[in-house]
């Protein structure tokens, strides 16, 4: 916490305020799951990937868009399929037991992508990654983690924070051990160490236990919700209902 002083325009006085530091960590290495259409390949950030099975045979949807091939069912949840390859102006073709299916989670739903191949996980730096908007313009894609990151960080700085990024739990924890902090904002999904395993670190540490935790994410289920209880989080915000003044009022509230 540090003490500063500022000089009110057009007055003589000083205004002493006390500068509330707050580290904002959101990964900015990206782990990435790649897969092929024809002979090109994409990725999805690995953090929304739930998981990647051989194809099955779709139940059809009656009057659905053209862009939904089917339904499938998957542990007794009925996921839309997706024929992403309309997106990329790629010809229809019908599903192959040799394809497979990649099972993601959008801001808003679950949903299953039908691909010719899955290829692996590679890590890459956020300047190497093209975001989905510049290659088919108008495609709805997962999170940006990057785009979230400078959103908090401009909305905290703008209410007059000291604001810290580090780009996932394992080097937030170490600056938090260095620092001096007087509340985290955390992502969930991170590489390395994700919000969950952060907010245990920061309950079982001395130093730290009394720190107050908020963990940001597109996670809306009911265990999701019963994990913030369990790490102890002091908040939990959903991005699907985050705004501005949602996030300046939690974090005042518990600093």
């Amino acid at each position: 916490m540090s003490l500063a002083s500022i000089h009110v325009s057009g007055k003589k006085r000083t205004v002493s305020y006390w500068l509330r530091r707050v580290l904002l960590t959101y990964g900015t290495k990206f782990f990435l799951l790649v897969f092929s259409l024809e002979s090109q390949q994409y990725a999805l950030h690995l953090h929304v990937i739930e998981r990647a099975v051989r194809a099955v045979e779709a139940t059809p949807l009656p009057k659905a868009p053209d862009i939904v091939l089917g339904v499938v069912n998957v542990q007794g949840q009925v996921i839309p399929i997706l024929n992403i390859r309309r997106r990329f102006r790629l010809p229809d073709k019908e599903i192959n037991l040799s394809d497979q299916l990649i099972i993601a989670r959008t801001s808003r739903r679950t949903v299953t992508l039908l691909v010719d191949t899955v290829t692996g996980v590679v890590e890459r730096q956020e300047e190497q990654v093209t975001a989905a908007e510049k290659i088919v313009p108008g495609m709805e894609y997962v999170e940006d983690s990057v785009t979230s990151r400078m959103l908090l960080k401009k909305i905290l700085e703008s209410a007059e924070y000291l604001v810290k990024t580090t780009v996932d739990g394992l080097e937030a924890f170490t600056e938090l051990k260095e620092g001096d902090y007087d509340l985290v904002v955390s992502d969930i999904d991170m590489p390395r160490m994700n919000g969950f395993v952060l907010a245990s670190k920061i309950r079982d540490d001395k130093k730290l236990a009394e720190l107050p935790v908020v963990l940001v994410t597109a996670l809306e289920s009911r265990e999701d919700r019963e994990r913030v209880m369990e790490v102890g989080a002091n908040a939990y915000i959903e991005k699907s209902s985050f705004d501005q003044s949602n996030l300046l009022e939690v974090v005042q509230r518990l600093i």
